[in-house]
């Protein structure tokens, strides 16, 4: 079961059902060895929305301290997830 991929609606923002389904991936430890995260621009591939939406909600996953940025080029960087106990 591939957990990046999950449906989206129309009742609330985009950015915002990203941010709350991958931020429950990491809370609920659904991934299965997932260290890291596909990049926003994969990830707006897959899940078939924009990359602007994607970059969002992996920056509040940052600021919030799931995800963490492995290199310094911005826009393409892998993400580390940061496991919480």
């Amino acid at each position: 079961m591939n957990v990046f991929k999950f449906p989206i609606n129309n009742f609330s923002p985009v950015d915002e059902q990203i941010y709350i389904h991958l931020k429950n991936i990491i809370r609920n430890k659904e991934f299965e060895n997932i260290k890291i995260f596909p990049t926003p621009r994969d990830l707006a591939i897959q899940i078939k929305q924009s990359y602007s939406d994607v970059m969002s909600a992996y920056r509040q996953l940052e600021v919030e301290g799931y995800l963490k940025k492995q290199d310094d080029i911005f826009h393409d960087g892998e993400y580390l997830l940061i496991l919480r106990c």
